[in-house]
């Protein structure tokens, strides 16, 4: 009995707000005080607590989503007259209760989706929505002026985020609505949303573009300029606010996930967000590390993402060699960004054996150290050999190629792990002597020497061939370490035999 008197209870407030609502809804013209009449704004805000309630949403008269089009119409009519340094506080609080209450009443009903497309609400809400990301600019210096700028702003700010919310739950599993959200908002209101200076707003918007996107608005999205523009936006968002999961789940989960984006898409951005991109797919890959099987097919990105990152770095690696002492030099960032991600890649041989078997990438690889091993050897330049005992945070640390060779000496060891046809290839292209040259510690690039062992390891393990390559390897003395001499050790060889001792041993 308590039960059926509360569902009655219940009933009742809906119908007594929809009457309100209705009541509002039915005035010739709307004016700015009628808007946030407080009566209005306690009934909007009735029926949004009333709608967290499964039954309540599913008994929600159909004419509420009339008489809310109605409301925010005359809202759009009132932000559109009016400047934006005058618009009303109340209006805004108004208008952020009619956006809460329709979000509420699309959640797990499709019913509603489809009583707010007949209602014709989508328009009028993305309209509003490209009105409220514009920002308000302090006229005057006054004290009142800019609290009153702030109220506004932030009043402004959650009609936004509400307003957003209403379009994702109203395209939440389902396809009329997500194609008819897609052609309301796509590219400019999502643009102007993603670009507003609320964070919470733009990562609200990342998720209605998540739930959007599908294999044909991702064609849509890649073809188009102006969709390659709100790539950029959103892999931008998520440099700028790296806590924004829905941004990076609208990357990883969506856009990578395309086999038509990273073609269509990689080359128009710019270098910065090309760098961005290349980090968060570095931190997705490093996710899946050491996951179980059964995870990894979820967490995985797929191989084309890698193949075609392993052809930009086959393609542009010379561009490296130009670096000089330019530590703000992008193109040689990416490259190393890109090698990065290939070594990441080729670690993870059950998930991207494609990669790990692409002879181009490999050939780049040997290519690039020798590359780089000569031209430290024509002077005293960033790629040479160096035992300075480098300070941490020194000039060397935070230029671009630091750990070059460490890493092509890394991604050959990997990519020659168990593979007779890559350990072969080294061999023939005379690389084998090439890494044997880097098992000396190397300050710019730490860690060097154990990557070298690592790297042979792999390229003689059941390989007779390169096994006999270095057997038969030429004994020509001891390589000079400025490290050890500088700690007061020296290294003598007698008879074949190494022998360690102090430098001041004698005196």
């Amino acid at each position: 009995f308590v039960d059926k008197m509360a569902d009655d209870t219940s009933l009742g407030s809906l119908r007594n707000c929809a009457k309100v609502l209705n009541e509002f809804a039915r005035k010739e013209e709307l004016t700015d005080d009628i808007l946030w009449c407080r009566r209005l704004q306690e009934s909007l805000e009735m029926l949004t607590d009333l709608l967290k309630c499964e039954e309540n949403r599913t008994n929600l008269p159909e004419s509420v989503f009339k008489d809310a089009s109605c409301l925010l119409k005359a809202v759009l009519q009132y932000l559109e007259s009016c400047p934006l340094d005058a618009w009303s506080h109340g209006v805004l609080a108004t208008t952020t209760e009619c956006f809460r209450f329709l979000r509420n009443s699309c959640v797990t009903c499709q019913a509603n989706q489809l009583r707010v497309l007949n209602a014709d609400l989508v328009p009028t809400t993305t309209a509003i929505v490209s009105l409220l990301t514009k920002q308000q600019e302090l006229t005057n210096g006054s004290l009142e002026a800019a609290d009153l700028v702030v109220q506004v702003s932030s009043s402004q700010m959650l009609a936004l985020r509400c307003a957003v919310q209403l379009l994702g739950n109203l395209s939440s599993g389902n396809a009329t609505s997500q194609k008819v959200v897609w052609q309301a908002a796509y590219p400019d209101v999502f643009l102007s949303a993603l670009e507003c200076p609320d964070p919470t707003a733009a990562g609200y918007c990342c998720m209605v573009i998540h739930v959007c996107l599908n294999d044909s608005t991702m064609e849509d999205l890649v073809l188009d300029p102006k969709g390659c523009l709100l790539v950029q936006t959103v892999v931008n968002l998520c440099e700028r606010q790296p806590d924004q999961d829905w941004g990076l789940l609208l990357v990883t989960d969506k856009f990578l996930m395309s086999k038509f984006f990273l073609p269509n898409v990689y080359r128009t951005l710019p270098l910065e967000t090309r760098i961005t991109l290349l980090d968060i797919i570095s931190a997705k890959i490093g996710e899946s590390e050491g996951s179980s099987p059964e995870d990894v097919e979820e967490q995985a990105l797929p191989g084309f993402v890698l193949e075609f990152l392993a052809a930009e770095f086959h393609e542009n690696f010379h561009t490296i060699l130009s670096v000089g002492e330019n530590t703000e030099n992008l193109e040689a960032v990416i490259i190393m960004k890109l090698l990065k991600v290939l070594c990441l890649g080729t670690g993870q041989q059950e998930k991207y054996m494609e990669l790990v078997r692409m002879e181009s990438l490999l050939e780049s690889a040997v290519e690039l150290l020798r590359l780089t091993t000569a031209a430290g050897k024509l002077g005293d330049n960033i790629f040479s050999h160096s035992q300075r005992m480098v300070p941490p945070d020194s000039p060397d640390e935070v230029h671009p190629v630091h750990g070059l060779k460490r890493d092509l000496i890394r991604l050959l060891g990997n990519m020659c792990y168990q593979n007779r046809s890559n350990q072969d290839k080294v061999r023939e292209l005379e690389g084998i002597p090439l890494i044997l040259d880097h098992c000396n510690i190397d300050d710019h690039n730490p860690y060097i020497s154990q990557w070298a062992i690592f790297t042979i390891r792999n390229l003689c393990e059941g390989n007779h061939d390169n096994q006999t390559v270095i057997a038969t390897l030429e004994n020509k003395g001891l390589a000079e370490n400025v490290a050890l001499n500088d700690f007061g050790i020296e290294v003598t060889e007698d008879d074949g035999k190494l022998t360690v001792k102090s430098a001041s041993s004698d005196k």
